[in-house]
């Protein structure tokens, strides 16, 4: 069966995931976030595509989050939260949001709140 254009496979094992052909080791990194505005969550990667397969967030105020790139590309619509409210992506081997290539990923908080979670995520070529 062919595949169409734009579309991807992936196969998964307990350490990270094939798309097509190629495996992606998964990496995760803790979030740990309180100032308003833009973070750097995941460093940019040169030709690489930063694609989160799974996420937590729980935020201790109210606010609103949003995960973006450094081009201000909207990975995500705006979430709201109440106090102690949050959201998890279960895991999606074929990902819940992705970066453009060879740019950052970014959390974005409407107000200073500690926002705190984690996330899983593949670099794709």
């Amino acid at each position: 069966m062919a595949k169409a254009p734009g579309s991807s496979s992936a196969y998964h094992a307990s350490d990270g995931v094939y798309d097509s052909a190629t495996w992606l080791e998964a990496k995760r990194v803790p979030l740990d976030v309180s100032a308003a505005g833009n973070t750097t969550i995941v460093a940019a990667v040169a030709s690489r595509k930063i694609r989160v397969l799974a996420y937590a967030v729980v935020c201790a105020g109210a606010v609103t989050v949003r995960f973006r790139d450094t081009d201000n590309i909207l990975l995500t619509g705006i979430m709201s939260f109440a106090a102690n409210g949050g959201i998890a992506g279960a895991y999606n081997p074929l990902g819940h949001f992705e970066s453009s290539s060879g740019l950052a990923l970014q959390i974005t908080l409407g107000g200073a709140v500690q926002v705190g979670g984690w996330l899983v995520y593949v670099e794709v070529p």
